[in-house]
C-alpha cells in the first residue's frame, strides 16, 4: 500500500477506498473517485506495483470465489436439515 501510494501520489483514504475497477492496467492508469475537494482525478499506475496488484487481485478473487462456495455450501446444509421456525444456531447465521 506505502509502494502504491509513493509511486502514484496517493493520499492515505484514496489508497484505502481503492476499487478494482478505478485501476486500468491497459493504460497504466488510476482513477481517484471523490478525492481532496471531492473532485475525481487520474494519475498514473506504476510500471513496479503492475504485477504486485495483479496477483493481489487474483489472490483476492480465489478468496472470494471460496467464501461464496462456503456460503452456499452452508445454506444447502440448513435447508436440507428442514430447519424452519427452530432454527439452530449455525443455520440461523448467529455466531459466524
Amino acid at each position: 500500500m506505502a509502494s502504491l501510494m509513493y509511486g502514484s501520489g496517493l493520499r492515505l483514504m484514496e489508497s484505502a477506498e481503492l476499487r478494482i475497477k478505478d485501476v486500468n492496467f491497459d493504460r497504466g492508469e488510476l482513477t481517484i473517485r471523490d478525492g481532496k475537494g471531492g473532485k475525481d482525478r487520474v494519475t498514473m499506475l506504476p510500471v513496479a506495483m503492475k504485477g504486485r496488484l495483479v496477483d493481489h487481485f487474483t489472490r483476492v478473487k480465489a478468496l472470494q470465489r471460496r467464501a461464496i462456495r462456503f456460503v452456499i455450501a452452508s445454506r444447502l446444509t440448513c435447508s436440507k436439515a428442514g430447519t424452519t421456525s427452530g432454527r439452530s444456531r449455525s443455520c440461523s447465521g448467529i455466531g459466524t
